[in-house]
């Protein structure tokens, strides 16, 4: 990181943190968050906290999240169905191109299944409705004979399975992928995502349920000495907007301020619970 020293120079520091590798809930009323495939629909009718959900309709649109290359991964991923029939939220892990493994709805009346290079190897048994909001947990470990796929529905264990999660030469993981299966304009959504791995000390098992939502300005805080406004009667009113609308307001200042700073309240508390 940077910083601007006491004498006016820009001061350099190095920082390690070790946090969870996401947590994403579309708040920017956008997909800029995670890498985006096709014309995935950022909305603000069906969603599970906050402002924003993702929705896809076809499997041709997926957003992926990429990680460091990871033999054990934890994923929360909740979704929500329009129509069961219409409608298949899969979450998937790959190396680069080569897809290891999902969790997919399967059967005609849908259950969540595990997959090992295509190939089914277990099921749950909750059957899944359309128009709730699940929350979906997965634990992966990549390897041959003591491999774990973990999936975790609305905080129960839906499926437990060991065994050869390594359907090739790869040892690890990089990405994670959010889809529709199969599509035909009936949307899969999903809302609150997060990966964590199992480095840094902290954030290194089960994400748990979490919700994000956005504290977007709506009133002047105690300071507002930051020197120009652009394209706005207020500081707040310059950085109030979700989504983003670019750089039509804005504040700013140059290099010669110092300890100049805009606070603001905000729209939401954070919430006790």
């Amino acid at each position: 990181c940077v910083r601007s020293g006491p004498d006016g120079n820009i001061k350099s520091e190095a920082t390690t943190i070790m946090v969870r590798v996401h947590t994403i809930g579309f708040e920017m009323g956008d997909a800029s968050e995670a890498s985006a495939t096709g014309t995935v629909l950022v909305q603000s009718v069906t969603v599970r906290s906050g402002g924003y959900a993702v929705a896809m309709p076809f499997e041709t649109y997926w957003i992926d999240l990429n990680t460091s290359s990871i033999a054990e991964v934890f994923i929360r991923a909740p979704f929500f169905l329009d129509n069961v029939t219409a409608g298949t939220p899969k979450v998937s892990w790959f190396m680069n191109t080569t897809e290891l493994g999902y969790i997919q709805t399967t059967g005609a009346l849908p259950v969540l299944g595990a997959y090992v290079g295509g190939v089914l190897q277990a099921s749950g048994t909750k059957q899944i409705l359309p128009n709730i909001w699940y929350l979906l947990e997965i634990r992966v470990t990549i390897a041959d004979a003591g491999g774990i796929i973990t999936v975790r529905l609305d905080g129960a264990t839906e499926i437990d399975f060991t065994g050869d999660t390594k359907p090739g030469a790869d040892t690890t993981l990089n990405k994670i992928r959010l889809t529709n299966k199969v599509g035909s304009s009936q949307y899969v959504y999903y809302d609150d995502i997060a990966i964590n791995d199992t480095t840094g000390g902290v954030d290194t098992s089960w994400c748990g349920d979490g919700k994000v939502i956005a504290l977007i300005p709506n009133a002047a805080g105690t300071y507002t000495s930051i020197a120009t406004v652009v394209g706005a009667a207020t500081h707040w009113q310059a950085v109030d907007e979700a989504p983003h609308n670019s750089n039509t307001d804005y504040v700013t200042d140059d290099e010669t301020g110092i300890d100049r700073k805009d606070t603001f309240n905000t729209s939401h508390a954070v919430p006790s619970t």
